[in-house]
């Protein structure tokens, strides 16, 4: 077998960075043409709690960019990063980043570059033009580099996450769209089930308990070639959970990943122009491992300390 045909053969991640940290993507046209509100705003950053089941593993955080023009576009960095609580750490070590680079007005990858560690050393980097994608995959053992033709446009999860906040979302309403989720290729279909009320927190959490107003959206992603056939792995399932206002905050995000049922829950949302100390602007922007400031998104869409 060709080393292509091993790495193409390897299964995605997916586990706190790929389906639970996206998972749901429109093509462009659609989202150029659907789009009723912003993906993101600018300087905006959040902070999640993640876990596998019952066990609460770690924390992931994620950052917008201060969008600036190259060569005639506009370009955003979204950083984002995954660690683990350091009890986990003394069984397994989870330190992964992952960095995309949009077009701010499409809303699609240029760049992806995801670096992990711990449950799994590798580095994917992914340079994205139209329906061509060309690939760096890198492990201790090996690196290889190859070109691949989907089989239409495909966002990764991350940006394909901001396009779904930017979408009108009405009840009903179900979308089919590609993901790029490190090397694998996922058709997602997703319906919008209802709005409700969430409840986010536990009363073992510094903060109090809240309950918001959300978008819940179920969504369920076959593994694909590069012709759009469904390869015979089994689907997997998510259901994301979005506020129901004007910002659209990812508040809960649950699915299958190769461990079991994980889970990304937000513990604090920042707003632009309020980052804390470690999260940075601009298209060069990075997420540090200084924790951010303690903010907890209330049900009202407000921030309280």
């Amino acid at each position: 077998m060709s080393g292509q045909g091993r790495i193409y053969r390897k299964r995605g991640r997916g586990v706190f960075l790929g389906v639970l940290l996206g998972g749901l993507g429109l093509t462009g046209e659609v989202a150029e043409a659907r789009a009723v509100r912003a993906a993101f705003q600018a300087g905006e950053a959040f902070v999640y709690k993640f876990s596998v089941g019952t066990i609460e593993a770690g924390q992931a955080r994620m950052s917008v960019g201060i969008p600036e023009r190259h060569e005639g576009s506009r370009l955003v960095a979204i950083q984002a990063d995954a660690h683990s609580l350091p009890w986990l750490g003394l069984l397994v070590r989870l330190d992964d980043t992952y960095q995309v680079i949009l077009e701010a007005d499409r809303l699609l990858p240029r760049r992806v570059v995801s670096n992990e560690t711990g449950l799994r050393e590798r580095s994917i980097r992914a340079e994205l033009e139209g329906h061509r994608v060309k690939l760096r995959f890198t492990t201790p053992k090996e690196d290889q580099q190859y070109q691949r033709v989907l089989p239409g446009l495909a966002r990764d999860p991350v940006a394909a996450l901001f396009a779904l906040r930017a979408a009108p979302l009405a009840e009903g309403e179900r979308i089919d769209q590609l993901m790029l989720d490190g090397v694998a290729l996922y058709r997602v279909s997703c319906t919008v089930v209802a709005r409700e009320e969430l409840r986010l927190g536990s009363e073992q959490d510094p903060a109090p308990p809240r309950t918001i107003r959300a978008i819940h959206i179920e969504a369920q992603a076959q593994r694909i070639d590069d012709l759009g056939r469904p390869t015979s792995q089994p689907p997997r399932r998510f259901r994301i959970w979005l506020s129901d206002d004007e910002r659209r905050i990812p508040c809960r995000l649950t699915g299958d990943t190769d461990l079991g049922e994980g889970r990304l829950e937000l513990m604090s949302y920042i707003p632009p122009g309020d980052a804390p100390a470690g999260v940075e602007g601009g298209a060069g922007s990075r997420v540090r491992q200084e924790p951010a400031r303690s903010r907890t998104y209330d049900s009202s869409g407000g921030i309280s300390p």
